[in-house]
């Protein structure tokens, strides 16, 4: 890649590796991340690599709420896209299994503190821009420094011409059939909250639909439809596979189901988009931001779990009815997907960093 270098910095520390493979939280993760940054400061710092510097962005793990080190250099600072900040809502804790109810709260708390500690308040004062993956963080930010200073960008884009490729023709033909074929792609785990589209295919009232999910544990699900046989037929289930075999199911699939508790901008959601296939998802996190509802695909208020799931069969009962809505859904998708390019973000990327570059410039007077 022309103008760029990468440089590796390696970070080992044997009892926190072992923490992370014998506790599977992933919490002490970020006391591994945490070592790794230390290092990358220490790195610049006694490199002499500081002097070529211009600008630093800070692009972390989206999901990583630290802002590392980096920030203790005086020079423009770009901090983002960030997540991490939410909170599982209630309505979704309220099915979790126990120990995953407990963990969720502590989690919530835990991110409840970090995000209102001073340093991180810290953090987001001395940055020049900030950037937040989703519109609800964003807010958030601004809240805290009662100003309007946070910028959105997902974390995840789209291939946009590939997606300028699909054709009109090529849409309307497949938005034709007769069957609405439904698609779940993810692991099935408690924030996945796969359960959640099953329920709604069991209050569906029509026939004309088929679901696949795809990912790791759906065989499990099989066992939530043990007294719906005729509903099973409708139904497939697919484990592991490779990516590239998952994309190739977009070609065929007229509804993309997200129904997570807990997401920033879930890459499903994009490959989604990238395919002119509409979304139904619960109206929260990223997807709140990109799915416009009734536009690019339909929403799904976050309430208790016996209403979202009835929701979710209303939706769909009235799709399956008049396919000729995903058809539209699909077109609007393809005329208003430009903002997740990579034109774009790259337009959006080099306003921050020219931004930054003068505030910067304005705060050392």
């Amino acid at each position: 890649m022309a103008n760029v270098e990468f440089i590796t910095v390696p970070y080992h520390n044997k009892f926190l590796e072992k923490l992370c493979s014998f506790i599977p939280l992933g919490w002490f993760s970020y006391l591994l991340f945490n070592g790794w940054e230390r290092g990358i400061y220490r790195y610049i710092k006694k490199s002499g690599l500081l002097e070529k510097i211009d600008l630093i962005h800070y692009a972390a793990p989206v999901g990583y709420r630290e802002p590392g080190f980096l920030w203790k250099f005086k020079k423009p600072y770009v901090w983002g896209p960030f997540g991490g900040m939410y909170r599982i809502p209630g309505e979704f804790l309220a099915e979790y299994p126990a120990k995953a109810r407990i963990l969720g709260r502590i989690k919530n708390t835990l991110n409840f503190f970090q995000f209102h500690s001073h340093r991180i308040k810290k953090v987001f004062k001395r940055s020049d821009v900030l950037i937040a993956c989703t519109k609800t963080q964003c807010d958030m930010v601004n809240h805290l420094l009662q100003k309007e200073c946070c910028r959105y960008l997902p974390e995840n884009g789209i291939d946009y011409e590939k997606q300028q490729s699909i054709s009109e023709d090529f849409l309307e033909r497949k938005f034709n059939e007769k069957t609405v074929n439904i698609i779940w792609v993810g692991r099935n785990d408690t924030r996945k909250n796969a359960r959640l589209l099953c329920a709604a295919l069991k209050n569906c009232t029509t026939q004309n639909f088929t679901c696949t999910f795809v990912g790791g544990n759906c065989s499990k699900l099989k066992g939530l439809f043990e007294n719906s046989t005729e509903l099973l037929s409708k139904l497939e289930f697919i484990e592991n596979i490779p990516r590239e075999k998952v994309l190739e199911m977009y070609k065929n699939a007229h509804l993309m189901a997200i129904t997570s508790s807990m997401e920033a901008n879930t890459t499903v959601l994009f490959e989604a988009m990238e395919n002119c296939v509409p979304v139904i998802s619960v109206d929260h996190c990223g997807m709140a931001d990109v799915v416009k509802d009734k536009v690019t695909g339909m929403k799904v208020k976050v309430q208790n779990f016996e209403k979202m799931s009835e929701d979710f069969a209303r939706k769909i009962d009235a799709v399956c009815a008049t396919p000729e809505k995903l058809f539209q859904f699909a077109m609007n998708i393809k005329k208003n997907s430009y903002e997740y390019s990579q034109e774009y973000r790259m337009q959006f990327l080099e306003q921050c960093y020219k931004d930054a570059i003068k505030n910067f410039a304005r705060d050392e007077k």
